[in-house]
């Protein structure tokens, strides 16, 4: 069973990053606005798909986890 880390401010509400987000952070990768200071660029659905794999991973081996964060 994984954790739950569940981080809320008055403006923010931060999770655990998860499999399930591939949609959202899909589109944010592809968009060349948001990844303007990516030193690789863009990025499609099947390489955003090894990023999220690889950091769930991180956190699975090593404890470090990432987060996705909303504006409340």
């Amino acid at each position: 069973m994984e954790k739950s880390i569940i981080i809320k401010t008055d403006r923010l509400y931060l999770r655990l990053l998860q499999r399930d987000d591939i949609d959202n952070l899909s589109i944010l990768n592809n968009d060349p606005y948001v990844r303007h200071f990516f030193p690789d660029g863009i990025q499609n659905r099947e390489q955003t798909e090894v990023r999220i794999q690889d950091l769930l991973s991180f956190y699975k081996n090593h404890g470090l986890p990432c987060f996705v964060m909303f504006e409340l």
